[in-house]
């Protein structure tokens, strides 16, 4: 056999995980990938679809009860990395005890949905507290400086994102285009209107 040299090491060598039969890989990760981004009714719809899955090829309770667990304290870890969670040691003390306690599917797809969704919930509120802290910002920067002309790149720039999301989170947080805030200080009416949005043409 020929040898090139070097060695490789264990940590080098690719490794993946195999999937048996039929097991959607798409839709897990489509769902984690919803959740990720904070999409309720997706998330809701694609974890529902995977719970009919399972109960369609006649899966028993006790793998549908390790199946949604896994994916609950999965969707909880993403709310945690987003910010959206405080960990707590013994906060879910009580997951296994409930599925447990669970006999029919239907109500164990309720309990699986439910938690879904509040993972969702949670990644979607701190993203929402994160933009209305961005543009707090914006405008406090914008007050500070109304006397100058200030434009799209120095706010961008000052709350440190780019120009492109900045002006997509000011019009989804304030329903308005970001324009340029010209220097109406001369007026006397440039610290009234500097954080007053200006209307697309």
């Amino acid at each position: 056999m020929a040898s090139t040299g070097s060695v490789a090491h264990v940590d080098d060598l690719p490794i993946r995980c195999e999937f048996a039969g039929n097991y959607p890989v798409k839709l897990e990760k489509k769902l984690f990938a919803e959740i990720e981004d904070g999409d309720i009714d997706n998330a809701s719809a694609t974890a529902a679809a995977f719970f009919d899955w399972m109960t369609d090829i006649g899966s028993d309770l006790m793998n549908m009860r390790l199946k949604i667990l896994e994916f609950v304290l999965w969707s909880e870890h993403i709310a945690y990395e987003k910010g959206g969670m405080t960990y707590q040691l013994n906060s879910r003390a009580e997951y296994l005890p409930q599925v447990m306690e669970i006999a029919e599917p239907s109500a164990m797809k309720t309990w699986f949905l439910e938690k879904v969704k509040e993972s969702c919930r949670n990644v979607l509120n701190k993203r929402e507290e994160k933009s209305g802290s961005i543009i707090e910002m914006a405008k406090n920067y914008i007050k500070n400086n109304y006397h100058k002309d200030i434009s799209l790149d120095d706010v961008s720039r000052e709350v440190n994102i780019s120009p492109y999301y900045f002006s997509k989170l000011f019009k989804e947080t304030t329903g308005e285009n970001f324009h340029r805030v010209p220097d109406e200080s001369k007026d006397g009416q440039g610290k009234e209107n500097c954080c007053r949005p200006r209307s697309a043409p």
